[in-house]
């Protein structure tokens, strides 16, 4: 995994756990502690890899990835196919998801 991913998951995981425990019980969670087990990735991580897939779910419990497809009217994010397959192969659960910027009906159908 390249420093940048590894610090990008380590920055993630972090932020994920420092929810969890306020005060002397840290073994609180309440509705509010961010989950660890999935994460969103897209263009802007980079194409990701199986090893880095099953690294994050060897050591963070990762179940699931969910992952941009497609983003505006016209475009297609070129890291998808790559990622789902990476994912598969990791053997976690795959989403992907459209990013959409419509703010009305008639845009919406037309994204």
């Amino acid at each position: 995994m390249n420093k940048l991913k590894q610090a990008l998951v380590l920055t993630g995981a972090f932020l994920a756990f420092a929810g969890i425990g306020y005060g002397a019980n840290t073994e609180t969670v309440s509705a509010n502690t961010p989950r660890v087990d999935m994460v969103d990735v897209s263009n802007h991580n980079g194409a990701m890899t199986t090893p880095e897939f099953t690294y994050m779910r060897n050591n963070y419990g990762l179940k699931a990835v969910t992952t941009k497809i497609s983003e505006g009217v016209g475009f297609h994010d070129w890291t998808a196919r790559g990622n789902i397959a990476a994912a598969q192969q990791a053997g976690v659960y795959i989403n992907g998801y459209h990013y959409l910027h419509a703010t009305t009906v008639s845009g919406a159908i037309q994204e």
